[in-house]
Formats: structure tokens, C-alpha cells, sequence
């Protein structure tokens, strides 16, 4: 590859445009090949306050709070306003924090069995089925990061088709692994957790 999108957990988190600073700096002086910065969506990545979105826009190629979901619909709904006045993109990393309960894998079969807290999908798919209503409304441009469920394949297909400006991704493991392959350790903890054999049947396809 030639070119990378850096996203913006980093510290001090490119929230205004000396933040950003830092990491142009350092694509400058360091980089190999062609590196573009995410801006965040809100101050420090706290999903309360928007970042100087506006200050930041001519050297970010969008915006995100990567590794953390934006809680208040409120928030994300005037992020999406700011991106689309910019003429930038919002990613969204879609996780609502009231519906974790301290999982840290699949709430499935696997975490019943050998009694572990479970992460439920809706923890995606609803935060996601809330943004693309606020898609419709302000005409954003939306990606969403890591899809792990079949609902948010599903709310995302019906949104393209619908013609709204909405792109996905997957990663690696949600393709290759489901929750049933989990051992008692650690190498298979992440985030967005390993889901069920539907999970990923519909991010296969």
C-alpha cells in the first residue's frame, strides 16, 4: 500500500489544530508513504464537546472518535452538520456504553456456558441504527468501522439502498472466527467481541 488513514487515538488525541500539528510534523519528517490524519469528532475523544472540526478541516480527511462511540445522539447528530458543511466524512466506531453491563466477549452461547459477562450486538447496531436516522437528516457522509453483527449488515444494506451516502467495514477476524472458537485466554479478546456463526456468515457476505 502507498497510503494510510491514521486514526486518532493518539495523545494528545488531534482534537485542534495544534494537536494535529504534532502528527503532521511527524508524517513530515518520518513518514515513507502517504499519510493522512483523522481529526476527532469531540474534544479528547469524551463524546461531549465537538472538536474544532472547522480549524482542522483542510488537513484531516474526516473525522472520528476511533475506539470510542459517541454516546448523545445530539453530539453526533451536530458532528454530522459541521462534516457536511465541510465537506468531510464522520467514522464511526459504534458502541453504546449503557449496553456493555462489563462484557468482554459475544453474549452468546459460549459466554453462558463458562459463565463470562456477554457484550449483546445491539450495543452495535442500535448506536448504528440511531446514526443513520441522523444520516437521513443532514445528508452525511457515514462509514462505520468494524461491523461485527448481522443486524448492522442488514441496518446498513436497507440505508444504501435507501440512497443514503453510508459505507462499511469488517475486519480479518469477524470474516475467519466466531465466538465458538474462544478458548479460556486472552488472544481472542477485542472490540467489537467475536459474534455467533450468523454474525459472521453476514459480514461474509
Amino acid at each position: 500500500y502507498t497510503t494510510v488513514c491514521a486514526m486518532p487515538n493518539l495523545n494528545p488525541p488531534p482534537d485542534i489544530m495544534e494537536h494535529v500539528q504534532v502528527q503532521l510534523d511527524a508524517i513530515r519528517d518520518k513518514a515513507c508513504i502517504h499519510v493522512h490524519p483523522y481529526g476527532t469528532i469531540t474534544m479528547g475523544q469524551q463524546g461531549e464537546t465537538l472538536s474544532d472540526m472547522t480549524g482542522m478541516s483542510k488537513f484531516v480527511v474526516g473525522f472520528s472518535d476511533d475506539g470510542k462511540g459517541v454516546q448523545r445522539a445530539d453530539v453526533m447528530k451536530r458532528a454530522m452538520i459541521t462534516a457536511k458543511r465541510l465537506g468531510k466524512i464522520i467514522v464511526a466506531h459504534c458502541e453504546d456504553n449503557a449496553l456493555l453491563n462489563g462484557g468482554y466477549i459475544h453474549d452468546g452461547s459460549y459466554a453462558a456456558q463458562h459463565g463470562h459477562k456477554g457484550i449483546c450486538s445491539e450495543s452495535e447496531w442500535r448506536q448504528i441504527a440511531r446514526d443513520l436516522h441522523a444520516v437521513k437528516e443532514t445528508d452525511c457522509s457515514y462509514h462505520v468501522c468494524h461491523v461485527s453483527t448481522k443486524e448492522s449488515v442488514a441496518l446498513i444494506r436497507e440505508a444504501k439502498k435507501a440512497g443514503l451516502d453510508v459505507t462499511c467495514e469488517t475486519a480479518p477476524h469477524y470474516l475467519l472466527l466466531r465466538d465458538s472458537m474462544l478458548e479460556e485466554d486472552g488472544r481472542f479478546k477485542m472490540n467489537p467481541p467475536l459474534r455467533s456463526e450468523e454474525d459472521q456468515q453476514a459480514v461474509v457476505e
